[in-house]
């Protein structure tokens, strides 16, 4: 099995997701990491493990969450290092 390589993904990076590009939340999100735990496999594909304070959600207060992000949402959003 030949494992991908995904992008660097650190403490600072702001995340634009969209709800299917995460689990453990719900709607679109920005999101700034806060920490990177871990390469999870989920439904055989890669997902990253991160924990990171909501910037802007519909209807959420600003707050820090455990989120499992897709790899490809990180290949494929937006996203700027602080």
């Amino acid at each position: 099995m030949t494992i991908p390589l995904l992008p660097p993904v650190r403490q600072g990076d702001l995340l634009l997701l969209r709800d299917e590009d995460y689990l453990f939340g719900q709607g679109e999100v920005w999101l700034r990491v806060v920490a990177v735990h871990e390469v999870r496999w989920v439904r055989g594909e890669p997902w990253l493990f991160l924990r990171g304070r909501t910037v802007w959600a519909r209807g959420s207060a600003k707050r820090q969450c455990d989120v499992l992000v897709k790899g490809e949402a990180i290949r494929t959003r937006r996203r700027r290092a602080s």
